[in-house]
């Protein structure tokens, strides 16, 4: 962690004890810089408040600093200060914007390179990766080790440096696969199921949420014959009662002639008679 000289004292700062200068080309910052007071107090209260363990407000004091200019070894406390924080992907960003920031001229760029080097040997070796599994269909459940089933969307997983088995189920079908974790790096890998093979392992099934719901084909429904002769028995008995209604009406039956009327009733018995006739030989089977 470096502490800014004062305008008043160029003296060099102090980065960790553990720190060990090695030989790095020098970098083309420009001409050493003198931070303004304003940067000066911000960094050293970040600084104060990383070793009283309050991350959060260090984080907070070191982006006010850059807020008031860049500056190399700002950015270097600030990646430390994210990276103690267990925000590896941050950290690296500032390391990265160390080695081109303006710089002071002690520490000398070379020894904040060496420092930005030493960090990110420390972050290779604590920091998570990540994993990309791309699924075909997009529907299958999928398993990272032990952990699922996870929706595979092609979301980034943030896991521990190592080997994943990748694993991918859809109506009973399988599809797996390995995958190496690397700190700080994205890993990649694809699962693909053929749809139709799943379809024919599971051909009453469909896939719905929560699982797998299975449907049932049922034979079309056939009245009973009882049931039906019933029905024709009644129908033909209601005809021939029309035919016998139309049959005593004044108009039609007391006129004293043979006219249309005369012969709808015998139309309507004919009928009813042969349904009551079709509706007996049902009930009779």
């Amino acid at each position: 962690m470096y502490l800014m000289p004062k305008p008043t004292q160029l003296l060099a700062t102090i980065a960790l004890a553990s720190l060990v200068l090695i030989s790095t080309p020098l970098f083309a910052q420009g001409k050493p810089i003198v931070p303004t007071a304003g940067q000066l107090e911000l960094n050293e209260q970040g600084v104060e408040a990383v070793i009283a363990g309050n991350l959060p407000e260090a984080i907070h004091l070191f982006e006010a600093s850059l807020a008031l200019g860049p500056l190399n070894i700002t950015h270097v406390n600030l990646g430390r200060a994210y990276q103690r924080f267990g925000e590896c992907y941050k950290a690296e960003r500032h390391f990265g914007l160390a080695l081109d920031a303006p710089a002071i001229d002690n520490p000398t760029p070379k020894q904040v390179a060496a420092t930005v080097n030493k960090y990110r040997e420390e972050l290779a070796q604590s920091c998570p990766g990540k994993v990309v599994v791309v699924c075909e269909p997009a529907t299958i459940k999928l398993f990272v080790g032990d952990e699922g089933p996870l929706p595979c969307n092609g979301e980034e997983l943030v896991r521990a440096p190592g080997d994943y088995l990748v694993r991918g189920e859809l109506d009973g079908q399988l599809s797996e696969t390995s995958v190496n974790v690397q700190p700080m790096k994205t890993s990649r890998a694809k699962l693909s199921i053929s749809v139709s093979a799943a379809a024919a392992l599971n051909p009453g099934s469909s896939p719905s949420e929560g699982g797998l719901e299975t449907s049932v084909v049922r034979p079309p429904h056939v009245e009973p014959a009882a049931n039906t002769g019933l029905y024709w028995l009644g129908g033909g008995g209601g005809v021939m009662l029309a035919g016998l209604a139309l049959d005593i009406i004044p108009a039609s039956a007391a006129n004293g002639q043979y006219d249309a009327l005369d012969f709808v009733p015998l139309a309507l018995y004919a009928v009813g008679i042969a349904g009551v006739v079709y509706g007996v030989m049902l009930l009779m089977d």
